[in-house]
């Protein structure tokens, strides 16, 4: 089933195209890839939801064996890392504000309208690191991400199913890829292994203050007690920048102690792993 409406009339077809470096032959396809559930309107009767659906499991496909032919050493495990690196909302979300994919979202959400725009402006604040994986203390709105996934479902479909024409679209967009040397593993996995590798005491409180949550991580490190807290309005989100943070002050504060995520994984990983050319 098609959008009744011409698409033309609700996207700027020709930039899309040219951001995609794809040219669609059924331009139905990037509306629906573009359209909120919030935009209703006399003709359009379907979102993005469908496509983001099949987009997401292409993309974990795509980048899944790409890693797994760039390292033919990685463990399963060492490739469940590498891959949750660059296979998450955040690092798909930074990729579309880089692109400016957010420009062409349609929507009528103001809740939704003030989260991409307070975003996208603190975006440009941002290292490139901290764009790049986890914890984030800028706040994503995670249907950003989602638009990615959508998009490459819709060229999916456009293509007849091509999943080389997917990769050649998307992966630009994504890039810089997540690599052995650049990957960070999740916050709190890091630093449940610190802990656990070094024999330290972690624990975890919660309290909710006017509908926010405060997530309050204390690590008990040779008698020397390292905090971190962050309040905010997503319990999940709370939890990893929490963990970034107290793995930051027992790196700061603790030079005994080797936590930072690439010195972490070159102790995890060793020396003997290389990526093939």
């Amino acid at each position: 089933m098609q959008f009744a409406m011409q698409p033309e009339r609700h996207i700027n077809v020709v930039e899309l195209e040219s951001l995609l470096d794809y040219g669609f032959r059924d331009h139905s396809l990037l509306l629906e890839a573009l359209t909120h559930g919030s935009y209703q309107l006399p003709g359009i009767s379907r979102c993005y939801q469908r496509l983001e659906f099949l987009g997401d499991s292409v993309l974990d496909f795509l980048i899944t064996s790409y890693m797994y032919n760039l390292y033919p050493g990685m463990s399963p495990g060492q490739l469940t890392d590498l891959r949750s690196s660059a296979v998450n909302n955040d690092c798909y979300a930074f990729a579309a504000v880089k692109a400016e994919l957010h420009k062409h979202i349609l929507h009528a959400s103001p809740l939704l309208h003030e989260q991409i725009k307070n975003f996208a402006e603190s975006f440009g604040k941002l290292s490139l690191q901290s764009t790049s994986g986890w914890g984030s203390e800028t706040t994503v709105p995670k249907v950003l991400g989602e638009f990615i996934e959508s998009l490459a479902g819709a060229i999916l479909v456009d293509s007849g199913y091509s999943i080389e024409t997917v990769w050649n679209c998307i992966r630009p967009i994504l890039e810089p890829l997540a690599t052995l040397d650049t990957m960070k593993l999740h916050p709190v996995k890091e630093l449940g292994e610190l802990c656990q590798r070094d024999s330290y005491e972690n624990k975890t409180s919660v309290s909710y203050v006017d509908g926010k949550a405060s997530i309050t991580i204390t690590v008990e490190a040779n008698g020397v007690s390292y905090t971190a807290t962050h309040t905010g309005m997503n319990k999940k989100d709370c939890k990893e920048i929490s963990c970034q943070n107290c793995v930051g002050e027992v790196e700061s504060k603790h030079d005994k102690i080797i936590v930072a995520s690439s010195k972490l994984l070159s102790l995890q990983f060793g020396l003997a792993i290389q990526s093939s050319n």
